[in-house]
């Protein structure tokens, strides 16, 4: 038996991808135990399985800093047999992590990634609109490096559990640059139930709580937004017909559970790598072409601010626009 730790601590889109890749991983070879490190909200997402292990790290408490991770790395050293390390975070914490377990002889791979092809595609002059290989392939890729084939499958949805009329709406993203107009969703739900269909809100922060109260406009709106754990939020996901979704965590959920996903793009752009795992259809993006408009996209993350004088690239896409997506979709 191989024994692997697999490091992802955020951000919630890249754990679930990468859990993801964690069941593909002990799925296909029965010889791998996999150890995953994770910040504990999002140990939830991983599969549960007899040779996929949980692990608790206190990344602001005792394990904080380079000798708290030592510490980290030492009980698990003394707890587990670990052969390899899996690095799908390539951020500081992650390379001193596996720095320390270097020492002890054990090797690492990690996460390649593309900087200079991410600017290329966001920068404001000469952009190149080459998509990126998807991050769920570079990070399959960090297995193949360590010789351990990862095979990518189609994940298909229960469709026994799906409810007819039923559709999920995730409102929010991370940033303001990714997420449509809080009047305009407003629109898009009003006339989503013109056409009698039954909306069931999911989100988690305190955005999303403001925003379900203003969209649930009659009964036929819910939220799981309060009061329900991921758990219970990813078994109502499985019976909706649809999610529209930002570019954000709830996009790549619903993917995890073969939900067909309509996903809302403003500053970023499929082709960063991170549109929704395996479905290309053009027909599942609401987006403005960057050939309309040539700013976009200017971020891979969502995360700089719009250097215009207001977000064209959301503020300019009509709800008449994304309710027709949708209904041609279930019907």
């Amino acid at each position: 038996m191989k024994h692997v730790l697999v490091i992802r601590f955020s951000a919630m889109g890249d754990v679930i991808l990468a859990s993801q890749i964690s069941s593909f991983v002990v799925d296909s070879h029965e010889d791998i135990h996999l150890y995953v490190v994770t910040k504990t909200p999002f140990q939830a997402l991983f599969q549960d399985h007899e040779r996929i292990t949980l692990l608790d790290i206190d990344l602001k408490g005792q394990h904080k800093g380079i000798w708290g991770l030592r510490k980290w790395v030492s009980h698990i050293q003394q707890t587990y047999q670990i052969d390899l390390i899996i690095d799908l975070h390539h951020v500081l914490r992650s390379q001193i992590i596996s720095f320390f377990f270097g020492l002890k002889g054990i090797p690492s791979y990690r996460l390649f990634k593309d900087r200079k092809g991410r600017k290329r595609l966001t920068r404001k002059k000469d952009k190149q609109l080459l998509p990126l290989t998807s991050i769920t392939k570079e990070m399959a890729s960090v297995w193949e490096r360590a010789g351990i084939k990862v095979p990518l499958q189609a994940i298909p949805q229960d469709t026994s559990l799906v409810r007819k009329g039923f559709i999920g709406i995730a409102p929010t993203a991370s940033t303001p640059t990714k997420t449509y107009p809080l009047e305009k969703m407003k629109e898009v739900v009003r006339l989503l139930r013109s056409h009698r269909l039954q909306i069931v809100l999911f989100g988690g922060g305190k955005q999303d709580q403001a925003w379900a109260k203003e969209l649930m406009i009659d009964d036929g709106v819910q939220s799981t937004i309060e009061g329900y754990s991921l758990q219970e939020q990813k078994n109502i996901m499985r019976g909706m017909e649809l999610l529209l979704s930002m570019d954000s965590s709830n996009m790549h959920l619903a993917r995890s559970l073969g939900v067909p996903v309509l996903s809302i793009w403003g500053a970023t752009h499929p082709s960063s790598g991170y549109g929704p795992y395996d479905q290309e259809d053009e027909d599942m993006i609401v987006a403005i072409p960057p050939s309309e408009l040539l700013c976009r996209p200017c971020s891979i993350f969502g995360k700089k601010a719009c250097y215009r004088d207001r977000m064209y690239c959301l503020e300019d896409i009509e709800p008449k626009v994304i309710v027709k997506k949708v209904i041609d979709q279930i019907q």
